[in-house]
């Protein structure tokens, strides 16, 4: 039982870093997503069970990165392109489809999915959009403000002006 739970933790550390083979600027930012995200599911007084599912999702939270870069994979029909607004959901959506279909993973899928939603869209659609993915949206702009300041080969990255 013990071996099979460490061969689960290692399966899921590995898939999860899959996303640094595509591109190195996104080394290391699931486990900074997941580990601000369970803490700030922490200081929310979340049950376990909800950290849990934070932490997971904060793992997998870009997975569809890897497909949705791929011009052979066309998991998302794209009906219409309305910017970059929408562009960020695709591959979010590709997450969604690829974890739904694992019954493991099929607790996150809708986390995955919602995690680029923005707070004002929560407002007006509660109801579908699980306060996990409210939380991992929030850990993941803070990694993506702060790495992308330290790293110059981030697109996001601006140099911090000398006081």
């Amino acid at each position: 039982m013990v071996e099979e739970t460490l061969d689960v933790t290692r399966f899921i550390l590995a898939v999860s870093s899959l996303n640094s083979l595509a591109d190195p600027v996104l080394t290391g930012h699931n486990y900074r997503v997941a580990y601000l995200s369970f803490v700030l599911a922490r200081e929310l007084t979340y049950s376990t069970s909800f950290l849990y599912t934070v932490l997971l999702s904060g793992l997998f939270h870009d997975v569809g990165l890897l497909l949705s870069s791929s011009q052979e994979v066309n998991l998302v029909k794209v009906v219409e392109d309305s910017g970059d607004r929408f562009n960020i959901q695709v591959h979010a959506e590709i997450g969604y489809r690829l974890l739904k279909e694992f019954p493991f993973f099929s607790k996150i899928a809708n986390t995955i999915r919602y995690h680029h939603t923005f707070f004002v869209d929560y407002l007006h659609n509660p109801k579908g959009i699980p306060y996990a993915s409210m939380i991992i949206h929030a850990a993941d702009r803070i990694d993506v403000f702060v790495s992308s300041r330290l790293n110059a080969e981030s697109p996001y990255y601006t140099q911090v002006p000398k006081l």
